[in-house]
């Protein structure tokens, strides 16, 4: 006997969890064609039925309704519409009605799954309403132009006349989802009532038509208003402001979140000499001796973006621009080409042979006299080993030793070479540095003037 117990438990356990899942396969949606009207109209709705599951389904619908279809059944993954056209009732109470139809399966077990349509039931005229003499007589809303981003409050008042003091529900009808509203008491006389909290959705604008209905048992009191919805604009902005050494740049975002068009204003801080270091800028931009602004309309909904772009590079170039100024004067103004080089070496045990060479050349179309030639040794020269063509002495000038050459003349353009060999004392490794070559001459005019040569640096492998 437990055995048997045991197997219809596990029976039953099997048939709910496949009547379950037979359910959630199931799901629809609803196109509300016409949900008001009063007794004897003709609702319409279009409800989509769809299978989600793996196996195919048979529904059939039960409502005392016009269907089409009223039975059938939806493959795997597959929709089927249904058209009901639902009567109201004679004797339906004014207000919202649930439409339920009950389905079932091929086996005419009911389905647990709900389908409800709801409807607005209106008063039929002529009819004698229990509550047909309360009378709404103010309806305002608080403030009177409501601006969407903001919450604001309807007002209504009813007067009762009668000494039976009725409950009503409040609704709203509009184009917006207000949610639930608070059920009133309807005393005798005058009542004042007020909803507080409502909003608009932010993009509201213009006259927006609603209606106010309350719903006394039988009596159905709908009152039209409208709210005055004006247009308004935002000025939102982000600023963006980078610097680095080459300059900086300024950008600010302007957004516009609201329903009509923005006069904005944007400014930002700018120096004098900054206003002639300006490379990039957007349109519209004005300079009062301290700030920078613009002067723009941003369309409802929208957003542009201004901005500038300074660069340094005009002044930090200065230096560099006189730096080559100068070498420039100097290299087209020099008069004489001074240059030294290093022509060959030997490498010794503990010293080392070099060979240097001097070149002078006129650059002038004068003849330049008393020409003397100074080229300066480092430290590490230990005696001069012979001379060239032209020789030289061994002097000192200016407390450093040197050798030098006289000339009584160089003519123009001419160049002379002067060449020498000397020991170091020491076997050099790495870079060797060679004083500059210094000349003194008169010029063509008798004026007395000295150039120089390059430093020379020798890598000695």
């Amino acid at each position: 006997m437990v055995g048997v117990k045991s197997k219809l438990i596990v029976l039953a356990i099997l048939l709910i969890a496949a009547f379950g899942y037979a359910n959630a396969q199931l799901t629809h949606g609803t196109e509300y064609l016409d949900r008001e009207g009063k007794e004897g109209d003709i609702l319409h709705y279009l409800v989509t039925f769809q299978n989600n599951g793996d196996e195919s389904l048979y529904i059939s619908i039960f409502l005392a309704a016009d269907m089409n279809p009223s039975h059938f059944t939806i493959d795997p993954g597959q929709t089927q519409d249904v058209d009901i056209l639902y009567t109201i009732p004679y004797g339906t109470t004014p207000g919202t009605l649930f439409i339920k139809p009950i389905l079932f399966d091929k086996d005419g077990v009911k389905y647990n799954y709900s389908v409800i349509l709801d409807a607005n039931i209106l008063p039929t005229p002529g009819r004698a309403y229990k509550f047909s003499n309360v009378r709404l007589t103010d309806l305002r809303t608080e403030p009177s132009a409501i601006d969407p981003r903001n919450a604001f409050d309807i007002v209504f008042s009813l007067t009762n006349p009668t000494e039976t003091e009725p409950t009503g529900t409040v609704s709203l009808i509009s184009d917006f989802d207000f949610g639930a509203l608070p059920i009133i008491k309807v005393l005798k006389g005058t009542n004042e009532y007020r909803i507080s909290g409502l909003k608009l959705p932010d993009n509201s604008i213009g006259n927006l038509n609603y209606t106010l209905r309350i719903i006394m048992q039988d009596t159905y009191l709908d009152t039209k208003g409208v709210f005055n919805v004006p247009e308004f604009s935002t000025c939102t902005v982000t600023e963006n402001a980078k610097s680095g050494l080459l300059g900086r740049t300024y950008s600010a975002d302007v957004n516009n979140a609201g329903t009509g068009d923005a006069a904005c204003t944007i400014t930002s801080a700018i120096s004098g000499l900054e206003k002639y270091l300006v490379d990039d800028r957007t349109a519209g931009y004005t300079y009062d001796g301290k700030t920078v602004s613009w002067q723009i309309t941003v369309p409802a909904g929208q957003a542009t973006t201004v901005g500038y772009k300074i660069t340094y590079v005009p002044i930090i170039a200065i230096p560099f621009v006189i730096i080559l100024a100068v070498i420039a004067v100097w290299y087209f103004t020099r008069k004489m080409e001074i240059k030294k080089e290093l022509v060959d070496y030997r490498r010794h045990a503990g010293f080392m042979d070099l060979k240097l060479q001097v070149h002078v050349k006129n650059l002038t179309n004068g003849e330049m006299k008393n020409v003397k030639i100074y080229d300066f040794l480092p430290a590490f020269i230990k005696e001069i080993r012979e001379f060239g063509t032209v020789p030289g002495t061994v002097t000192t000038k200016d407390r450093q030793k040197a050798v030098k050459w006289e000339l009584e003349h160089l003519k123009p353009k001419e160049e002379r070479i002067f060449s020498y060999k000397v020991r170091t004392s020491v076997e050099v490794l790495g870079n060797m540095n060679f004083p500059p070559t210094t000349v003194e001459y008169k010029d063509a005019k008798g004026v007395e003037r000295q150039e120089s040569s390059n430093v020379l640096t020798v890598e000695v492998e």
